[in-house]
């Protein structure tokens, strides 16, 4: 109707003393509320009256975007400051150090508890497919770039583009977050802004 629900939080506000200001926001399978921004994830009961505090790695910052999988995982985009690598990570529970099976489990550098790209620009953004794959999307200055990766982000999957990678938008500078979700039909949406345009 318009108004402040005053039933929500505390007279319809819920309040965090996170470092920084939220970046995104989501709702879990549960209904709860996912909160995110640099260096730091909340998540908060649906009526805002309580708040759980995910642990994060130091190196991980800029969360770009987060969600939850069928299976329960929540997953964070972003960057991983120690490789200079766009990163996901992932929790099975909040208060949990990351989850240890997620992303690329043979990795060293920086450690095998998320998945790197290999290319120095953050994950912007992602979505996660019924089957709980997703495909993430990242800007690296030239080319929007979309990569799909199995649930547990263990590898990519090879049927999607050219070896599990596709340039969405190419050949031209791109700027500010590449944005990306799927519609009714399940069809990729994304949009990016060039020099000159926005591009959807």
């Amino acid at each position: 109707d318009g108004f402040l629900d005053a039933s929500f939080g505390t007279g319809g506000f819920a309040s965090t003393d996170a470092p920084t200001g939220a970046q995104v926001i989501d709702i879990d399978v549960n209904g709860k509320i996912l909160l995110s921004g640099t260096n730091w994830i909340n998540r908060y009961a649906a009526d805002g009256t309580s708040v759980e505090v995910f642990v994060t790695p130091a190196t991980f910052t800029n969360g770009s975007d987060v969600a939850q999988q069928k299976s329960g995982r929540v997953i964070s985009s972003g960057y991983d400051s120690s490789v200079s690598q766009g990163s996901l990570v992932a929790w099975q529970s909040y208060g949990d150090s990351v989850d240890t099976s997620f992303g690329i489990v043979t990795q060293t550098s920086p450690t095998n508890d998320r998945y790197v790209t290999g290319v120095n620009a953050k994950i912007d953004s992602f979505v996660i497919n019924n089957d709980d794959t997703f495909v993430i999307a990242y800007n690296d200055g030239n080319n929007v770039t979309l990569r799909q990766l199995n649930n547990d982000a263990s590898q990519v999957v090879s049927g999607f583009g050219t070896a599990g990678t596709l340039v969405a938008i190419a050949g031209t500078a791109v700027s500010g977050k590449a944005l990306l979700k799927k519609d009714e039909n399940q069809k990729l949406v994304i949009a990016a802004r060039t020099n000159t345009d926005e591009i959807i």
